[in-house]
């Protein structure tokens, strides 16, 4: 650890030099010439997407529950009644 301190130390001096008018010049221009590389918006609206999607496959989950157990609550005094002549009918032989 102490190497990489000292070496910032005894190179600080660089740290304070400023270089030349003409190469910011060169770089303005370059920079100036450059098109501004476009963003992808692809990656966001997929995001959006997958968000969407995962609500709906939820929200349909829920539903599919909710129905089923519905119906299978209504169905529950039926099939006790099955069960009960299955009873009857097993114990009668």
């Amino acid at each position: 650890m102490s190497d990489i301190f000292d070496f910032f130390k005894h190179n600080e001096q660089k740290l304070h030099e400023k270089p030349p008018e003409e190469v910011w010049q060169k770089l303005e221009q370059k920079l100036d010439r450059s098109p501004r590389p476009k963003r992808r918006r692809k990656i966001r609206f997929l995001q959006t997407w997958v968000v969407v999607l995962i609500l709906m496959i939820l929200i349909l989950a829920a539903v599919m529950v909710w129905h089923y157990s519905k119906s299978t609550i209504n169905q529950i005094p039926h099939i006790n009644r099955i069960l009960h002549i299955l009873h009857i009918v097993l114990y009668a032989f």
